[in-house]
This record gives structure tokens, sequence and C-alpha cells, in this order.
């Protein structure tokens, strides 16, 4: 004769099943967020074309940093 479900176990399985799936939905879009931030992070970027920017050594000294 099987057992009979109390309220309290039915109540404790469907809070278990909410849980798990939001934290199975957490998870996916952790794992979205992070590897489309880290995409976007390490792709190349064009080289720039405004030219290269020189260190003026007499402009700093005239600072008297």
């Amino acid at each position: 004769m099987p057992k009979k479900i109390s309220k309290l176990q039915r109540n404790l399985i469907i809070s278990a099943v909410v849980t798990l799936v939001l934290v199975a939905v957490s998870v996916i879009y952790s794992l979205g967020f992070l590897s489309n931030n880290l995409w976007r992070t390490l792709k190349l970027e064009p080289a720039n074309n405004g030219g290269v920017i020189e260190f003026d050594i007499k402009g700093f000294k005239a600072l008297n940093l």
C-alpha cells in the first residue's frame, strides 16, 4: 500500500523544484553574460588610425613635476 504524501512533503517538493529552476536559469544567464563580455574583451580591435602619440620629454620637464 503506497504511502500518502503529506502536505509538508508536497510543499517541500514544490519549493525544491522552484529553487532548482531558478538556479538553473541564473546559471545559464550568468554563463551567457560572462562569455559575451569575455568575447568582447578578447576580440581584436582594428588598429588606431590616428597615428602614434609620442612622449614629449621637454614638455614633461617644463612642467616641473
